[in-house]
């Protein structure tokens, strides 16, 4: 059986935004068992999102760590168990290829795994895919690399 893995969509008062990403979650081709952890930051946590389904479970949570992405993000890391970790932000819409494709790279001892975003704006698209010295250490301590981590309104690439 593939490997399992947790994804962890934070949010804050969007409930369609966040259906549509779960939908797409729930969409993977990925072989494995999913299990999305939506954290509800700074709002009242909506039940009705939750589901049992075996193999894409949706669990939902209260941030109680520091409001904001990074409180949601590390209580959804610290709920799930899976060896691999994945981010969706609540606008964000994956490709179904994204984890199947992305997966067997982790599996192969990558730490890490970027595919790029399309943006998609009111009247035409952008594809940014990062190079791979943008990826370095060096470069990611210096300055944002938006390819590597998707801004709102992104739609994953997975190239």
């Amino acid at each position: 059986m593939p490997e399992p893995v947790d994804v962890v969509v934070t949010t804050r008062n969007r409930p369609e935004l966040l259906r549509e990403a779960l939908a797409a979650i729930r969409a993977q081709d990925h072989a494995g068992v999913v299990t999305t952890h939506v954290v509800f930051d700074g709002c009242a946590a909506d039940h009705s999102v939750a589901d049992s389904d075996p193999m894409r479970p949706v669990r939902v949570l209260t941030n109680l760590r520091t409001p904001g992405l990074a409180g949601g993000r590390n209580t959804g890391i610290e709920a799930g168990s899976a060896p691999y970790v994945a981010f969706c932000d609540d606008d964000d819409l994956w490709r179904p290829d994204k984890l199947s494709r992305q997966v067997p790279e982790l599996v192969r001892g990558h730490d890490t795994v970027v595919s790029g975003i399309t943006v998609v704006y009111a009247d035409h698209e952008v594809v940014r895919i990062p190079r791979s010295e943008d990826l370095e250490l060096a470069t990611l301590v210096r300055r944002r690399v938006m390819e590597a981590h998707p801004p709102p309104s992104s739609y994953d690439a997975a190239h």
